[in-house]
């Protein structure tokens, strides 16, 4: 049982993203667009298994190779959403940078220095690191751990 028929991912750029929600392939569209493999548990909490793009919806996720791995881990809603084929890499690549869905091995970032490979979340991207490296509350320092070392070296 469907409890909304909607629902809205939040990408790593902070832009929200609707989608329609259905619980069978029979009711996507012919359209190019993004699609979620997605696991609801209780009505509120849901998780992102697998993130994807297709030209036309139908045709893709009808009969896809992760749709097995994704209900054996528990999917059990598709989530939809139409775009033009020409921003559809950048919407996957957003949501998928923010979810990290298990499912997912390509854009997911692997270390701090992974940029984002779309140019508009490049730059958000960008600012951000630039903060933080600026704003570091605790910075490192190899000093504190040898005199530390070595205070309890002498104490022995």
């Amino acid at each position: 049982m469907i409890f909304k028929k909607r629902y809205f991912w939040r990408g790593e750029s902070n832009e929200l993203y609707r989608f329609k929600v259905r619980q069978h392939v029979s009711g996507l569209p012919e359209r190019s667009g993004i699609y979620v493999f997605a696991r609801r548990r209780f009505i509120f909490f849901v998780k992102a298994l697998y993130v994807g793009k297709a030209k036309n919806l139908l045709e893709r996720v009808d009969g896809h190779e992760r749709w097995t791995d994704a209900r054996k881990k528990g999917a059990n809603e598709i989530h939809f959403r139409h775009a033009d084929y020409s921003k559809v890499d950048r919407i996957e690549e957003d949501l998928i940078r923010h979810l990290k869905p298990k499912l997912n091995d390509i854009h997911k970032p692997r270390s701090s220095c992974d940029a984002p490979n779309h140019e508009k979340l490049r730059a958000r991207w960008m600012c951000a690191s630039e903060y933080w490296s600026l704003n570091d509350p605790k910075p490192k320092s190899r000093k504190s751990k040898s005199a530390a070392k070595s205070y309890w070296d002498k104490a022995a």
